[in-house]
C-alpha cells in the first residue's frame, strides 16, 4: 500500500495490526517501523521519530540487533532534513552496531546515509568516496539496489569533478563511455538520475540531440520526483540550441509537475487527517483546517517563502554559511556570461595557508572555527554584490562580475583591479593580527591566507577558476600570505604580487 501510494490504506492497516500485536516482539518492531515510515511520508516527522524511538526501546528490550540499526538509522533518515548533524551521529552508531553484530548490508546503508549527509555537512570529497565504494562493497550482491545507488552517486562526483575541473571534451567522453544506460538499473530512482547523468555528459561533449533524447527516453522510466530535473535540463538544452518554443515546452511541463507534486503533498496530508480523526488532537486540527479553507492564498505564499528558505539552505555551505560550490558554478557562469576585454570580471581563488598543520596540532573543530572566521571577514570586507563561495576544504572563491559599463582604457598592472586591492588589505589585515574564534577556547588565532585574482575577459569560469588557482600555488611557492594578480592574456607572465 505505502509503495503504490495508498497511504491512508496503510495506516488503517498498521492500526489493525497493532490491535492484534500486544506482545514486545519482532513483528511488533516492524510494524512500528512500518508505520513510522508512513507517518514520513505524510510529512508529519514528530509522529514519525515518537515510532521510532519506541521501536527503538522494543528491539533493545527483545535483543533484536537487526531493528535496532534499522530504527537508529531510520531516526537519522527522518532528522537529517533539520538537523544533519544529528542525522551523522545516528548513522554513525548504526555503522559501529552494524559492524559489531556482523550486518554487512546494514553497513552499506549506514555508509551510504553517511555519504550523503556529509554533503550539507561540508564533507571532504576523499571521505565521501570512501562511504560510497564501502556502501556498493557491502550491499552487493544481497541488496543490489543500494549498491547500484551508490555506483550512480561514485559516478555523479566524478561527473562533478570532471565538469568542474575544466576538463577536455575528451575526458568527458571518457567516462561517458564507463556509464551504464538507465536500461541497466532496475530502480526507477536510479534510472532517472542516470539518464540525468548521460544527458549531462552528452551536453558536454556537444551532442546536442543525443542529450535531448536521453531526457526524453528517461522521462518514461524516472519517478515523479526526478521529472522536474529532467525536463529542466531538457528546457535548458532546447534554450541553448535557439528552439525557443520546444523550451517554453519543456518548462511548462515542469511547472506541471511541481504542481502535481505539490496537489500530491496536499493529498498526503488530508489521508493523514483523515485516519486519525478519532482522537480529539485530529477532530480539532480537522476542525482547524476547515477554518484555515479560506486562508489559502495566505498559506499558498508561506509555501513559497518556505520553498524560496529550502533553496537557500541547498546552495549554503553548512559549515561557513557562504554558497557551496554547486551553486558557485551555476551562477560563477551567469555572472561571467558578459565578461569581455573592456568588462573584464575577477576571478579570486584563496586558500588558507598550513591549514592541515592546524588540523593536526589544535583539531579539526578549531579547523573549522578558523574556516567560519575566515567566511565572516570575506562577508564583512567585500560588498554584497561579490558572489563569495566555499570552494571545497580550507579553499574559498570570490567572483566580482564586470561592472554595468566599460572599464577605463589601459586596465593594467598600472590600473589594478578593485578585487586584488580588497584581498591584499584583507591579507594585511590578517598578517598583521589574530583572527577571532568566537566560543572557542582560543580566543585569538593567527592566520594568513594565499590567494590568486584572474582577471577575465571572456565568459569561460573553467578557465578563469583554473588559472586563479595557479596563481594561488604561485603565492604558496612564494612563501604564502600573499596575493598574485594577473590579466587573462598575460597568464603566463610572472605574477604580480
Amino acid at each position: 500500500m505505502q509503495r503504490r501510494g495508498d497511504l491512508a490504506e496503510a495506516l488503517r492497516l498498521c492500526e489493525a495490526a497493532g490491535e492484534r500485536l500486544t506482545a514486545a516482539d519482532i513483528w511488533l518492531t516492524r510494524l512500528l517501523s512500518t508505520q513510522s515510515a508512513v507517518y514520513e511520508a505524510l510529512l508529519r516527522p514528530q509522529e514519525a521519530i515518537a515510532l521510532q524511538e519506541e521501536c527503538l526501546a522494543i528491539a533493545h528490550q527483545i535483543g533484536d540487533h537487526f531493528s535496532v540499526i534499522a530504527a537508529v538509522n531510520d531516526l537519522g533518515e527522518t532528522v537529517r532534513p533539520t538537523n544533519p548533524a544529528l542525522a551523522a551521529e545516528c548513522y554513525q552508531q548504526g555503522l559501529a552496531l552494524a559492524r559489531q553484530h556482523d550486518q554487512p548490508e546494514l553497513q552499506a546503508v549506514c555508509h551510504l546515509n553517511l555519504a550523503q549527509v556529509g554533503v550539507l555537512l561540508g564533507q571532504d570529497r576523499t571521505t565521501r568516496r570512501t562511504h560510497l565504494e564501502a556502501a556498493r562493497r557491502l550491499a552487493w550482491p544481497n541488496w543490489p539496489d543500494v549498491a547500484e545507488y551508490a555506483r550512480v552517486e561514485l559516478i555523479s562526483d566524478r561527473l562533478d569533478e570532471v565538469w568542474g575541473g575544466g576538463a577536455q571534451e575528451g575526458e568527458a567522453q571518457a567516462l561517458l563511455e564507463q556509464m551504464p544506460t538507465p536500461e541497466a538499473f532496475t530502480d526507477a530512482e536510479i534510472r532517472g538520475q542516470v539518464a540525468l547523468l548521460r544527458a549531462r555528459l552528452l551536453q558536454a561533449t556537444g551532442q546536442t540531440d543525443a542529450a535531448v533524447n536521453m531526457l526524453e527516453v528517461g522521462l518514461d522510466s524516472a519517478r515523479y520526483t526526478d521529472r522536474p530535473l529532467l525536463l529542466n535540463l531538457l528546457s535548458r538544452l532546447h534554450e541553448n540550441a535557439g528552439r525557443l518554443p520546444e523550451a517554453l515546452h519543456a518548462a511548462r511541463r515542469e511547472a506541471e509537475e511541481y504542481r502535481e507534486q505539490m496537489a500530491s503533498s496536499h493529498d498526503r496530508l488530508l489521508a493523514a487527517m483523515e485516519v486519525s480523526h478519532r482522537t480529539a488532537q485530529f477532530r480539532e486540527a480537522a476542525q482547524d483546517a476547515r477554518r484555515r479553507a479560506e486562508e489559502l492564498d495566505q498559506n499558498l505564499r508561506a509555501l513559497r517563502e518556505a520553498n524560496e528558505r529550502i533553496r537557500e539552505i541547498s546552495i549554503r555551505d553548512g559549515l561557513t554559511g557562504l554558497y557551496n560550490r554547486q551553486h558557485l558554478m551555476e551562477a560563477g557562469q551567469l555572472a561571467l556570461r558578459s565578461a569581455a576585454a573592456d568588462r573584464p570580471a575577477q576571478v579570486a581563488l584563496l586558500d588558507v595557508d598550513l591549514f592541515k598543520r592546524i588540523n593536526d596540532r589544535y583539531g579539526h573543530q578549531i579547523g573549522d572555527a578558523v574556516l567560519r572566521a575566515l567566511a565572516e571577514v570575506l562577508r564583512r570586507a567585500l560588498p554584497p554584490t561579490d558572489l563569495i563561495a566555499r570552494y571545497g576544504g580550507e579553499e574559498f572563491v570570490v567572483i566580482r562580475p564586470p561592472a554595468p559599463h566599460p572599464a577605463p582604457a589601459h586596465p593594467g598592472p598600472a590600473n589594478p583591479a578593485p578585487l586584488r586591492d580588497d584581498l591584499r588589505r584583507l591579507s594585511d589585515q590578517l598578517n598583521s593580527g589574530p583572527l577571532n574564534l568566537d566560543r572557542h577556547e582560543l580566543e585569538a588565532f593567527q592566520v594568513s591566507i594565499s590567494v590568486g585574482v584572474q582577471v577575465a575577459e571572456s565568459p569561460d569560469l573553467d578557465r578563469a577558476l583554473h588559472a586563479a588557482d595557479l596563481l594561488m600555488y604561485g603565492a604558496k611557492r612564494s612563501g604564502g600570505g600573499q596575493v598574485h594578480w594577473q590579466t587573462e592574456h598575460r597568464l603566463c607572465a610572472r605574477p604580480e604580487g
